[in-house]
């Protein structure tokens, strides 16, 4: 980056000199005792805020006049990389925008490098820049809160104008907490889906026709948080809030980690699922975390081509918000931050990118829950480092499993909500499933203890969270599409039975097709008397 000073200086008694200087860049001129000299220097700088120019004259007799001036804010020099896939971080531009996020670094504990900033500080957000394209990160997802709030006027007033920001693309993080909470994400409300109407016309208008907003397929991409938690009409109400758009979008769901990414009803409407946090706060979590990683990762990539969407890998180097006050955090046990287990999950991460057309960092600079990778006075740029060399240029060898998929399609699913008027659950149930056992003859090959915290299958589809009552665990069966698939990573050669134990919901009885590495193998009626667990046999031959 170059800084061009031209003009004209005189002097009654002939200039011998004229001297400019900018930031540590210095031009030195002999103008040979002429009483006018036509100035035009070019000062190298590294741009990212304005400079201070002096003129310095020196007369014939030795007397210098001094001239300063201040620029407006000089573009900084970037030197984008070469990168071999589209590596992407959630940025959050909330910082000293409104009283929730004044005197922030009182409530971290790691220290930036840029100490306490402005999220709408231009010097600021072009350093963002410089250290996101000369590392490979090339697409930031932009976390908003709604029109006008501090996110919002940070995008507008510092992110948009950047001479910079062309660098990267940028899609919006839908803060559905912030946004639909109130409405209890109940998108059968009508209130609830006027704010989702207002919403995405207003982002239409201020932001997809950006040059560089992100889009897939020509459409635009808009990451939904913790889209899990939206229920109702979810496709129609999607449907009427983008009836006036010019363009549909392309939604990137965030579901839970670790779970069947097609367990919720906001599958329907996905383009591609996510995970933003791949942390569970359980206080084993140090021990655990990285096996955990690993087959989060296989049931997102696996779940996601079993129902034929996209999916986006996430990485982050741990987590830790007892920075914040006890008054707003939850007890959430520490997964230490550090380069080392940041390294760790680019690695384990690495497989499941040859099949994924994106990878989402969280966060570039989320420092509250320190998952951030934005330079600190601990790490420097060392998370920097890695995600070029090992996300941005590494190649993948690709995932291959071993194993076999089990699929039940159910005749009908129950949802508590609709038949208790005591629930508020809202989840499609079928069936309880507490263990599966996997038979060759009377042998026992295999077996699950269903939801504790040793080994399980792999949900791909339709299988809730784990869930503990005395010394029995359970996962329900079910889903949107009433529809459950497993992957079961074991040699399953000469397996001709399953028996799977737990209840159906409801008393009535349920119903279901088996079908085993893709063949219907059976079919099964689930029936308990008064809510007891039983055994269920499966056939698992196709003969």
């Amino acid at each position: 980056m170059h800084l061009r000073v031209s003009g004209s200086v005189a002097a009654d008694r002939g200039i011998t000199t004229v001297r400019v200087s900018a930031g540590e860049a210095t031009a030195r001129f002999d103008a040979g005792g002429a009483s006018s000299y036509n100035l035009d220097a070019d000062l190298p700088v590294t741009g990212g805020r304005s400079y201070q120019v002096t003129v310095a004259v020196t007369d014939a007799n030795g007397t210098e006049f001094t001239e300063r001036m201040e620029t407006d804010h000089v573009p900084i020099s970037i030197d984008p990389i070469e990168t071999t896939r589209l590596v992407g971080a959630h940025y959050y531009p909330w910082y000293e925008m409104h009283s929730g996020h004044t005197n922030w670094t009182s409530r971290t504990v790691s220290t930036p490098v840029l100490g306490e900033y402005n999220s709408d500080t231009q010097s600021v957000v072009d350093q963002h820049i410089k250290w996101s394209v000369e590392h490979g990160i090339q697409w930031w997802s932009v976390s908003w809160w709604g029109p006008e709030s501090g996110s919002d006027r940070a995008l507008k007033s510092a992110l948009l104008p950047s001479d910079q920001f062309e660098y990267l693309t940028f899609s919006i993080l839908y803060e559905t907490k912030g946004r639909l909470a109130e409405f209890d994400y109940d998108l059968d409300r009508p209130a609830a889906r006027d704010r989702l109407a207002n919403d995405l016309a207003y982002l239409a208008e201020n932001y997809f026709t950006q040059n560089n907003y992100r889009r897939v397929d020509g459409r635009p991409v808009v990451f939904f948080y913790i889209a899990q938690t939206l229920h109702g009409d979810i496709e129609g109400a999607l449907a009427e809030a983008t009836a006036d758009l010019e363009t549909d979008l392309y939604v990137l769901a965030d579901v839970p980690f670790g779970e069947a990414p097609t367990s919720y009803p906001v599958s329907n409407v996905a383009d591609a699922v996510t995970s933003y946090n791949p942390y569970s706060p359980r206080p084993d979590i140090e021990q655990v975390f990285h096996d955990n990683y690993e087959q989060g990762l296989e049931i997102l990539h696996l779940g996601a081509e079993a129902a034929n969407l996209e999916y986006v890998p996430v990485i982050i180097p741990g987590f830790n918000d007892t920075g914040l006050p006890a008054s707003i955090r939850e007890d959430n046990p520490v997964l230490s931050t550090s380069p080392d287990r940041y390294e760790q999950v680019c690695e384990q991460a690495l497989p499941h990118l040859a099949d994924a057309d994106s990878v989402l960092v969280t966060s570039f600079n989320e420092w509250y829950e320190d998952t951030q990778i934005e330079p600190s006075e601990e790490y420097g740029v060392a998370y920097l480092e890695l995600t070029r060399d090992r996300l941005a240029t590494s190649s993948s060898p690709g995932f291959d499993p071993t194993g076999e998929y089990l699929r039940f399609v159910f005749d009908e699913t129950i949802v508590p909500a609709e038949v208790n008027p005591d629930s508020n659950d809202p989840r499609e149930l079928a069936f309880m499933a507490a263990r599966l056992t996997f038979q060759a003859g009377e042998e026992t090959v295999t077996s699950f203890d269903i939801g504790s915290s040793g080994r399980e299958p792999l949900y791909l589809a339709g299988a809730f969270g784990a869930s503990s009552d005395n010394s029995q665990t359970w996962r329900w069966f079910g889903g949107p599409d009433a529809e459950t698939v497993l992957f079961i990573e074991t040699d399953l050669t000469g397996v001709d039975t399953a028996v799977l134990t737990g209840r159906p919901m409801g008393s009535d009885g349920i119903e279901a097709d088996v079908y085993f590495s893709g063949t219907r193998t059976d079919h099964i009626t689930f029936e308990t008397p008064d809510g007891e667990f039983g055994d269920y046999e499966l056939s698992l031959s196709s003969s």
